[in-house]
């Protein structure tokens, strides 16, 4: 009897399987693609509208630039949290718009050395610091010991480690907190119309951007999967192909590169995902990109290596306003700034009399 109610479970197990394995449906046709992407960015765009806030928070596991040139190597490792916010985005009144980015244990570093042995390396660890859109207001935060500590420290260096100068800019940063007034006007607002967040709005502006991509290219490297069984969808960017970002470059003249070159070698994926309700909800980034300049003379290569995971939540402004009373116009920094500019600058007058 045991043994005939276990194979009575087992055979129901069979077709439940089956059926989640087809309650996953994936879409990389460029047609559905265009469709149904709109769709859920209208839904994002709607849950966003019902709370006109939004709270996105970015883990950056591992961010890194390597970069060789001539004879000269750099490494640039980044890592921390970076949270951003925005509150009220619909308002017609300047004063009511909120908005905020905030680093938490952040850490960088610049590390070089040429070819002869000349090396330098700089880093800045465990800081945070903060902008915030307050009352027409914007409020930075600096004041981080490690980060006002690691400031004073490269600027000095870069300028000779001159004590006058590491003191004279201790003097200048003060607390590190440092308030801009007005930097907005009623006359901007709204920022974001409601009534322009259409389904048409937003399918144009989408295809606008896909169609930078031959539509054969879209549906090699793009997907979007559907699981039925939790209303979740998962949009999958997957590039490795070298030769078709650089058609995709050669094709986009405009586009701001620093060295003139072609990408050498790409693996990277962009994985987008929704929640129950089609909200999109996280993103990943994962993957390297090589880079070679043309130029022959400082033959140039790089490669970016990253590891991002980023969570919104539409239910909340999730960056805690500090207290705005201690902060100060930033006219001292200000001063030592155009003070050393002035100084790097070569004298424009004429000494002939």
């Amino acid at each position: 009897m045991k043994k005939a109610k276990l194979l009575s479970l087992l055979l129901c197990v069979v077709p439940m399987t089956a059926c989640g394995a087809q309650g996953v449906e994936t879409i990389n046709n460029e047609e559905a693609l265009k469709k149904e992407l709109p769709e859920l960015v209208k839904t994002t765009a709607d849950a966003y509208g019902d709370n006109e806030c939004a709270t996105l928070t970015v883990d950056i596991k591992s961010f890194n630039l390597d970069v060789t040139r001539g004879d000269l190597t750099a490494k640039v490792p980044v890592s921390g949290q970076v949270v951003l916010g925005a509150k009220n985005v619909y308002t017609t009144e300047a004063p009511k718009l909120e908005a905020g980015i905030v680093f938490k244990n952040f850490s960088f570093g610049v590390d070089y050395q040429k070819a002869e042995g000349e090396k330098k390396s700089y880093q800045v660890k465990d800081f945070s610091m903060g902008a915030y859109l307050n009352n027409k207001n914007l409020y930075v935060d600096i004041s981080s010991t490690s980060l006002m500590d690691g400031l004073v420290s490269i600027v000095s260096d870069l300028l000779g480690g001159n004590q006058l100068i590491s003191s004279a800019l201790k003097t200048a940063l003060g607390k590190g907190k440092y308030v801009i007034k007005d930097v907005i006007k009623d006359e901007q607002f709204p920022i974001v119309k409601k009534e322009d967040v259409t389904l048409e709005n937003i399918s144009t502006r989408i295809n606008d951007y896909a169609e930078l991509i031959e539509d054969e290219d879209l549906q090699k490297i793009m997907s979007l999967t559907h699981n039925k069984g939790d209303n979740t969808y998962t949009l999958k960017l997957t590039l490795n192909d070298p030769a078709l970002i650089n058609k995709e470059m050669s094709e986009q003249s405009s586009l701001p590169l620093p060295v003139k070159g072609q990408c050498d070698a790409i693996n990277l994926t962009l994985e987008v995902t929704t929640d129950g309700k089609g909200v999109f909800s996280g993103v990943k980034v994962a993957g390297d990109i090589s880079y070679k300049g043309d130029d022959a003379e400082n033959p140039t290569t790089s490669k970016l290596s990253l590891d991002v995971e980023a969570k919104l939540d539409f239910s909340k402004y999730g960056i805690e306003t500090p207290d705005f009373t201690d902060y100060k116009s930033p006219e001292a920094l200000m001063g030592f700034i155009s003070q050393i500019i002035g100084g790097l600058m070569p004298n424009g007058g004429s000494d002939a009399e």
